[in-house]
């Protein structure tokens, strides 16, 4: 497994295995981050090599069709699944690239946490003695949304009652309505 490879070919930003190395030895989120990162790596490596061990699959049972196909009367060719060639493989394939994707999102997203955020060079501005500095807003969150205690009218227009009829009532009057037309 090339770490530095998988990491420079998905992310841009080739991670050594010295560096991950060194970050372990500090212990503590730095440890865990590296830890990460190698998993990451790895599940990817392990994702690409069983798509090429498909890929192959796949290619020599497209080739059994087209010897299927190409074949004249009486020649011997490679039996065919009546079921479908692809059938079994094929919903393997596919599941493996999106294994392989959602792995390589995660892999950015640990590279971007292994990056040292970028400083942003702040303007010498005369007037930042302690006096001049406001405090800080404070953030309040919203209030949360309020919901309606009591069920909203359901039915139509003349319908009896602010609710919508239970499964008693309705059958009530379902065999009331059917027993007046009887009589």
């Amino acid at each position: 497994m090339d770490v530095e490879r998988l990491t420079g070919k998905y992310t841009g930003v080739p991670v050594t295995f010295e560096a991950i190395a060194a970050q372990h030895g500090r212990g503590g989120v730095a440890a865990a981050l590296a830890d990460a990162l190698i998993r990451a790596v790895a599940a990817i490596d392990a994702a690409e090599r069983e798509l090429v061990h498909h890929v192959a699959a796949i290619d020599h049972a497209t080739a059994a069709v087209t010897l299927n196909l190409a074949a004249g009367p009486g020649e011997r060719v490679p039996s065919l699944n009546p079921l479908g060639e692809l059938q079994s493989r094929g919903s393997r394939f596919d599941a493996l690239i999106a294994v392989r994707a959602a792995c390589v999102d995660h892999l950015k997203e640990l590279v971007r946490l292994w990056q040292p955020p970028p400083t942003a060079a702040r303007p010498a501005t005369p007037d930042a003695s302690p006096a001049n500095i406001r405090p800080a807003r404070i953030h309040r969150p919203a209030a949360p949304p309020t919901f309606p205690v009591r069920a909203r009218r359901v039915g139509r227009p003349g319908q009896r009652g602010a609710h919508a009829p239970s499964f008693r009532e309705d059958h009530h009057r379902h065999r009331t309505a059917i027993q007046s037309r009887r009589h």
